[in-house]
């Protein structure tokens, strides 16, 4: 069940970072929604944030992430 839940808030992590990136704004806190225009730093942090940690969220459920090692490595 844990693993089902992890694996869920992964996909979701992935889906709200593409989607950040299609509108091409992020949330920021106190200031609402701002644009790739706006604050550069930020929005690309944001998205490559969310969207690390879904991939490896993903990544850990199917038990990749001992491939993904080997390859950096």
């Amino acid at each position: 069940m844990q693993s089902t839940l992890s694996l869920i808030f992964s996909i979701g992590l992935t889906t709200f970072a593409a989607y950040c990136f299609y509108r091409g704004e992020v949330p920021v806190r106190g200031q609402g929604w701002k644009s790739k225009d706006e604050t550069p730093k930020i929005f690309f942090l944001t998205v490559f944030f969310f969207l690390l940690l879904g991939v490896l969220g993903i990544a850990g459920y199917f038990e990749l992430h001992i491939l993904i090692i080997e390859i950096l490595l």
